[in-house]
């Protein structure tokens, strides 16, 4: 049995704690500590190395109910940079928080299958410096991804394919700093693994990103009152967009048929040219049609992973005819004031959002209603160009610079 002292720091103290470590080795020295006698199996691969579908056995799942559910997301996503990829004004609020559970608390057999692996690299001077610093080593998010460690200068010593027990004794040896020759070979390994950045801060330029989300009802509402004949917009959308256009994208949204992304790209597209040639109807629209949800998510419900959606005023979930939408499974949410929600309460109450801020993003803001989204840039622009900052969890905090 390992001593306990091997994987876990001597003392618990916020800066004990290292903010780089990879999943695989938060997962891997939390079981040794409290089950020193079960394989890693949701870790390390039969041949070796690591698994690239990560997950924590049923019967290890305990030891991680004491993580609030938002930290275990910040270990899964070390790294992750927020950009509009999956956070576009139609996209669901609540996919992001999936892998929690589907890491750390998932339901089934222990054991799933995973084709796809990942070379155990690591530098010996990082594992020496962690060991200094922390009281033990750890593998770094940074070494599943690169070939080189950045800090020291040096290429990543890489573990050969040697089989799950081999490797996984090498991989002790290692988090205790004790890192033998023999570990390789009759000669050296260094990972050959091909370079690629993990964290990539070029946003080239502007990124758009939607804060709030809008729900199947808002949409389909939204496209419905673009083409009423009393509506100031309804010439410009005859003359560039055409009626039947939206009404056979309203029947693709709807029916979540073949082509629905597309259809939500064109509403987004629509909307936010709107938005720019008629800010004032739009306004209108959004504030007197749309309600404020802020809907609490991930598998515990605990109240810091929260994000904010719209949706049609006054119709119920149960009621509403999109039965695919994201909000059937929203059990736990509260009603906002409209006229509660700016810049300032969007950062506390999103938390995609706030991860702008605990990145140090720079973003400008778009427009005033509350479908506005903010642009994501790589330098400072002028005008409405803010930089969020000290944006902690549970989100207590927040400052924005101009």
């Amino acid at each position: 049995m390992e001593n306990i002292e091997d994987f876990i720091p001597y003392e618990f103290e916020d800066d004990l704690i290292p903010y780089d470590e990879s999943l695989h080795s938060f997962i891997l020295r939390h079981q040794l500590l409290f089950h020193p006698e079960m394989k890693p199996v949701g870790v390390i691969t039969p041949s070796g190395g690591w698994r690239k579908s990560v997950f924590v056995p049923p019967k290890a799942q305990h030891i991680f109910h004491a993580f609030p559910d938002h930290e275990l997301l910040e270990v899964i996503d070390d790294g992750t940079v927020v950009t509009g990829v999956l956070n576009q004004l139609y996209d669901s609020p609540i996919r992001y928080v999936n892998r929690v559970k589907e890491v750390f608390f998932h339901e089934g057999s222990d054991i799933k299958k995973d084709s796809e692996l990942i070379r155990v690299s690591f530098c010996e001077h990082c594992i020496e410096e962690s060991i200094s610093k922390f009281g033990y080593g750890y593998f770094k998010t940074a070494w599943t991804y690169k070939n080189n460690c950045i800090k020291h200068g040096v290429n990543l010593r890489q573990l050969p394919l040697d089989g799950f027990s081999k490797n996984f004794k090498r991989i002790k040896s290692i988090l205790k700093g004790n890192i033998s020759k023999s570990f390789f070979g009759k000669m050296p390994v260094y990972s050959t693994s091909p370079s690629r950045n993990i964290i990539n801060l070029d946003l080239k330029g502007v990124n758009t990103f939607y804060p709030i989300k809008v729900a199947g009802c808002s949409i389909d509402l939204f496209l419905e009152w673009a083409t009423r004949e009393d509506n100031e917009l309804s010439e410009q959308i005859k003359e560039h967009i055409g009626i039947s256009n939206i009404i056979n994208d309203r029947v693709l949204i709807a029916h979540h048929g073949r082509g629905e992304r597309a259809a939500l790209e064109r509403m987004t597209l629509m909307y936010e040219f709107f938005q720019g040639s008629k800010p004032e109807l739009v306004r209108s629209f959004v504030e007197d049609y749309n309600e404020i949800l802020r809907i609490n998510i991930g598998p515990r419900k605990q109240g810091v992973l929260v994000e904010l959606v719209a949706k049609k005023k006054g119709l119920k979930c149960n009621e509403c005819k999109f039965s695919h939408c994201y909000m059937k499974a929203v059990d736990s949410y509260d009603l906002i004031d409209n006229k509660k929600v700016d810049l300032p309460f969007i950062m506390r109450n999103s938390y995609t959002a706030a991860r702008i801020g605990f990145q140090g993003l720079i973003f400008q803001s778009t427009g005033d209603n509350l479908w506005s989204p903010l642009k994501l840039c790589s330098e400072f622009k002028g005008g409405n160009t803010y930089m969020a900052v000290e944006v902690e969890p549970p989100m207590n905090k927040m400052m924005m610079y101009k």
